[in-house]
């Protein structure tokens, strides 16, 4: 039987008890075990193994914590309240990690599990009985980790949309384009570029800066060729563009032609009116330095008949210019022909200026003759001994009534109130 110690304990030196817990520990005396069970030195007390089950918990949670990036630590002391965790840091080791897996996959191993002084010594070791824990924290991801291509398409399509909407074209078109570099059949990319390029281009256009609006016009139909409003603001302003290196240099007439040909297409686009008359009147004027009165008549009067503010000046040189019709002399008048004969009009085509009208007349001298439109002060047509007359001042294809005058101001038979319009070349023979 066991003895008992003053205080009323089992005597741990009692034989016995000693055989009885030598007995329960390794066996019946005589059973050698095949496999030397590890016992701590005499005096020391031997670390508590935790659980299996609880050491597989613990390896799920830390691979866990390391694979979201979070760390999470608990720090016990030995009055049971929470210990401030510790700020120094370290990534759990390799040798923790295949230790810990080890007693996982073999629970049955725990008699032989491998002791605390075999694992490394680290910060992140936790114990149980430990007067702090330390903090594990995983080790950030590698900065090398690639970026998202498309995430960033789609990140720069949004802004553009953003940047299209507040009409900031420069930024829109900054954005689009790079997009439309990489990827041009990204979603509807080629569509915002291009639509893109041809707003700002109408933010542009004004007289001021016709060059940088036919830039983005350009920009717009090299990404869509077939956009139809670019294509037309792009022919508007070549010719604008033409009329202004033209009249720049000096070239009067090719600039008058280039803007004529503009009105044709827009009668008001931007300021082509205001710039046609100034053109016509420089060119009417050096027109009459060189003594070409009758080019220069011709020129004033289109210069009077354009839909500007003022046009006094133009109709002051065509009043100057207008020759004044006198009596004609009884030894040069042209002889009157016989009542019976008279001018048979018919128009050839309408290809000349919409603001002018062509005559000719056959079979019969027209010196000194000269036609006017009836109702239209300033517009007068005189023949050359040719029975060859043109007179402009129209507005553009207008209809009208023509009259033919001898040089005295009679009418010629067959020449009075005959119908016509502008742009018209007729022919009258004399029959």
């Amino acid at each position: 039987m066991p003895t008992f110690n003053k205080h009323g304990e089992i005597d741990g030196q009692d034989d016995e008890l000693q055989q009885m817990l030598r007995e329960k520990e390794i066996g019946a005396i005589g059973e050698i075990p095949k496999k030397q069970v590890h016992r701590p030195a005499p005096g020391v007390r031997p670390q508590r193994m935790f659980p299996p089950m609880l050491i597989g918990v613990g390896v799920a949670a830390l691979l866990l914590l390391v694979m979201i990036g979070v760390g999470v630590g608990v720090a016990i002391g030995r009055s049971g309240t929470p210990a401030i965790a510790s700020t120094q840091i370290a990534a759990p080791t390799n040798a923790a990690v295949t230790v810990a897996t080890a007693a996982l996959l073999a629970p049955e191993a725990e008699a032989a599990a491998v002791p605390p002084a075999a694992l490394p010594a680290t910060e992140a070791t936790v114990s149980p009985t430990a007067e702090s824990a330390v903090l594990l924290v995983p080790t950030a991801a590698s900065a090398d980790t690639p970026v998202d291509t498309e995430a960033m398409m789609a990140i720069r399509y949004t802004d553009g949309i953003s940047a299209y909407t507040r009409q900031d074209w420069g930024r829109a078109a900054e954005l689009f384009q790079s997009i439309y570099s990489e990827n041009e059949q990204y979603l509807d990319i080629s569509e915002k570029l291009s639509a893109t390029y041809y707003n700002w281009g109408m933010s542009l256009l004004d007289p001021s800066q016709p060059a940088e609006a036919l830039d983005k016009f350009n920009a717009t139909l090299s990404i869509s060729p077939t956009h139809q409003l670019a294509l037309d603001q792009q022919q508007r302003l070549v010719l604008y563009l033409d009329a202004l290196t033209a009249r720049d240099g000096g070239d009067l007439r090719e600039a008058a032609i280039k803007l004529e040909e503009l009105r044709d297409i827009q009668s008001d686009y931007l300021d082509s009116a205001t710039m046609l008359y100034d053109t016509y009147m420089a060119y009417g004027a050096d027109l009459e330095s060189q003594k070409k009165l009758s080019d220069a008549l011709r020129i004033y009067q289109k210069a009077a008949a354009l839909p500007v503010e003022d046009t006094s000046v133009a109709k002051a040189k065509v009043k100057a210019l207008t020759p004044t019709a006198t009596p004609r002399p009884a030894a040069a008048a042209t002889p009157r022909p016989a009542a019976a004969a008279r001018l048979r009009f018919s128009v050839l085509n309408y290809n000349d200026n919409p603001s002018c009208i062509s005559i000719r007349i056959t079979g019969i001298g027209t010196g000194g003759w000269y036609f006017t439109v009836d109702g239209v002060g300033g517009v007068v047509g005189r023949f050359d001994t040719g029975g060859n007359a043109r007179a402009c001042g129209l507005s553009g294809g207008q209809e009208v009534t023509l009259t033919i005058h001898y040089p005295d101001g009679g009418g010629v038979p067959g020449g009075t109130g005959v119908p016509s319009r502008g742009s018209a070349i007729m022919s009258a023979p004399w029959k």
